[in-house]
């Protein structure tokens, strides 16, 4: 057999199976078979094994091809849907940003409020608190009048009690003299010195001195012990 110079050689390279396979057998003439042109054989046509391992590698090419071409679509659509899904994303974080703006501006808003209304009752209640203070102040006043009255009215042991209340005040050894009202002296003289224990030197007549009142005076100390001036201390207390 011989090949004319001018014709083209064809050569073919085929990949070998991981399995077993026989070496091909020519079973026929290249040059006798139909289906063999002119300078070309396909060995598939004498051997049906090799035919078998050339589809198998084809199969196993477009395999290969379709799972790289699925991988390359995958991750090209997945990048696609996710630019949409990210717009997405950041345009809920917006909103959602916006409505907490708007909670906390409504919030304050709320609290200016009540901060208002709890400031105005305030004001409008403070006169009748101011008021019912007055009236309160005013009737602790009468009921220690009252009081005082009633402790006035029981006689002569008023005018001595206060001259107690005053002497109580003075250190013990002092010489002291008594200033009262001129109808309280008598009471004062059935009193016995001890039972004062201090050295009374003499009991001065004053009509200043309200009734069932006394001031004691020793050296540079004056003890008032009326009723009056501590009441008006107490008024002057309670509204200042």
């Amino acid at each position: 057999m011989s090949l004319s110079p001018d014709r083209a050689v064809s050569t073919y390279v085929l990949k070998g199976s991981e399995e077993l396979a026989r070496p091909a057998r020519m079973s026929a003439s290249l040059l006798d078979s139909p289906f063999v042109r002119v300078g070309q054989a396909d060995p598939r046509l004498v051997d049906p094994l090799l035919q078998e391992v050339v589809e198998q590698a084809e199969n196993e090419a477009r395999v290969r091809g379709f799972r790289a071409g699925y991988d390359a679509g995958y991750a090209q659509g997945r990048e696609a849907g996710m630019v949409p899904l990210r717009a997405l994303e950041q345009r809920a974080l917006e909103r959602a940003e916006r409505e907490r703006v708007e909670r906390r501006r409504l919030l304050d808003l709320v609290v200016a409020h009540v901060q208002d209304a709890v400031a105005q009752a305030v004001a409008d209640r403070e006169p009748l608190l101011e008021e019912r203070f007055d009236l309160v102040t005013r009737m602790a006043v009468e009921i220690a009048e009252s009081l005082v009255g009633h402790h006035l009215s029981v006689g002569t042991c008023a005018a001595q009690d206060a001259v107690r209340r005053a002497l109580a005040d003075v250190p013990q050894g002092a010489v002291v003299t008594l200033r009262m009202h001129p109808d309280d002296v008598a009471a004062i003289a059935a009193l016995h010195p001890e039972s004062l224990e201090r050295d009374i030197a003499r009991v001065q007549p004053d009509p200043s001195v309200e009734r069932y009142g006394c001031v004691a005076v020793a050296q540079n100390l004056e003890v008032d012990a009326q009723m009056g001036p501590a009441l008006a201390n107490v008024k002057r207390i309670l509204n200042p």
